[in-house]
C-alpha cells in the first residue's frame, strides 16, 4: 500500500495546531472590598454570609467581566421567635469565573447612620476562568419525602425534626461527595456522601440515573445497610448550615476525616439500642483547604453550595 508522506505530515501538523489552541483556564489572585448593609430584620449571621458571597461575586465580575446575579428574599421567624427575618439568597445566573480559594478574609461589622447593621468585607483569593460549558447536573434538597416535585425544600428552610434528602442526577458518569458544614462553635464539617462504612474516596455515579441520597428505600441493595436518614436538629432558635456538593467526571478522593469524639455521636432507638453513628467529620479549615486544592487540579469539577436555614 502506498502512503503519501506529505499528506501525513500535513495531518500531523494540523493535529498539533488544534492541540495548541486548547488552553488551561486562567487562575488569578485577586482582592476585593465590599460593603453590605443588612435588611431591617436580617440576623447578623445571615448578613455576614451574604456579605462574603456578594464580595466573591464582585471579585469574579472584576476579573472576568461577566458576572450577572440576582437576589431573592425569604421571610422566616427571627431570633427568640420574635418578628421576621429577611434572608437574602444570591444566585449566579451567568458567570465566566468561579471562586476557588480564600487566602484571607476580613469581615468587620458596623452600624450605619440609620441604625442598620452591616459588614465591611475584604477578601483575597483565587478565581478561575470558566472556558467550557459546565456539566448540567440536576439537584434538589428534599424535605420529609423523596419526590423531587412535591418535597422540595421550603425556601431554603428546614425545621427541627424534619428529614432531609438530596436528589441528584448527572448526564455523565462521575463521582460525588457531599458535605454539611455546621455553624457550631467547633466549626465542623460532616461527610454525608460517601456513606459511613464505604471505602471509596468519592461515590460512583451513573449517567442519567436519579439518586435519592439518605433514603434507604432508594439505595442500591449492596449499600442499603450503610444508609441513614438525616434528621434535622439545632440548639438555637435560628441556625445556618452549609451544604457542599462536589461532583466530577474524574475520580477524586474526599478529605481525610475522623469519628466524632462527642458523647452523643451515636443515635439510639426507643429501646436504647444503637442504630447509627454520626457521619465522619473534619474541621472546616481542613475541608476548605482540601476543596480548594481539589478544584484547582480538576477544571471539570462541579461545585454546588447552598446555605440551609434551620429553625425551631
Amino acid at each position: 500500500m502506498y502512503f503519501n508522506k506529505r499528506k501525513i505530515l500535513i495531518v500531523l501538523t494540523m493535529t498539533v495546531a488544534v492541540l495548541t489552541w486548547a488552553r488551561e483556564p486562567k487562575v488569578k489572585t485577586t482582592t476585593v472590598e465590599n460593603v453590605y448593609v443588612c435588611g431591617p430584620h436580617e440576623t447578623l449571621e445571615s448578613g455576614r454570609l451574604n456579605a462574603i458571597q456578594e464580595a466573591r461575586l464582585k471579585a469574579i465580575a472584576k476579573e472576568f467581566n461577566s458576572a450577572i446575579f440576582s437576589s431573592s428574599q425569604t421571610s422566616i421567624r427571627g431570633e427568640n421567635g420574635i418578628g421576621t427575618e429577611n434572608f437574602s439568597n444570591y444566585t449566579v445566573n451567568d458567570v465566566s469565573g468561579e471562586w476557588i480559594e480564600t487566602i484571607s478574609e476580613e469581615v468587620e461589622p458596623f452600624i450605619n447612620n440609620s441604625g442598620l447593621h452591616g459588614f465591611r468585607v475584604k477578601l483575597k483569593g483565587k478565581v478561575r476562568e470558566i472556558i467550557t460549558n459546565h456539566i448540567d447536573v440536576v439537584w434538589e434538597v428534599l424535605v420529609n419525602g423523596t419526590n423531587p416535585q412535591a418535597n422540595r425544600i421550603r425556601e431554603g428552610t428546614l425545621i427541627v425534626n424534619d428529614y432531609m434528602y438530596l436528589y441528584f442526577m448527572s448526564p455523565v458518569d462521575g463521582y460525588i461527595a457531599v458535605y454539611l458544614e455546621d455553624n457550631n462553635d467547633a466549626k465542623t464539617t460532616q461527610c454525608l456522601v460517601p456513606y459511613r462504612g464505604m471505602n471509596e474516596g468519592a461515590m460512583k455515579i451513573e449517567a442519567n440515573k436519579p439518586y435519592i441520597f439518605f433514603s434507604r428505600e432508594d439505595a442500591e441493595p449492596e449499600i442499603k445497610q450503610k444508609v441513614s436518614r438525616i434528621k434535622v436538629s439545632t440548639t438555637r432558635d435560628v441556625d445556618y448550615n452549609q451544604l457542599h456538593i462536589v461532583f466530577s467526571p474524574n475520580q477524586f478522593s474526599k478529605v481525610t476525616d475522623y469519628d466524632s469524639s462527642e458523647p452523643n455521636a451515636v443515635t439510639y432507638d426507643r429501646n436504647g439500642n444503637s442504630i447509627a453513628l454520626r457521619p465522619r467529620q473534619t474541621d472546616s479549615k481542613s475541608f476548605h483547604t482540601w476543596l480548594a486544592k481539589t478544584r484547582m487540579k480538576d477544571p471539570d469539577m462541579q461545585y454546588r453550595h447552598e446555605i440551609l436555614t434551620i429553625k425551631l
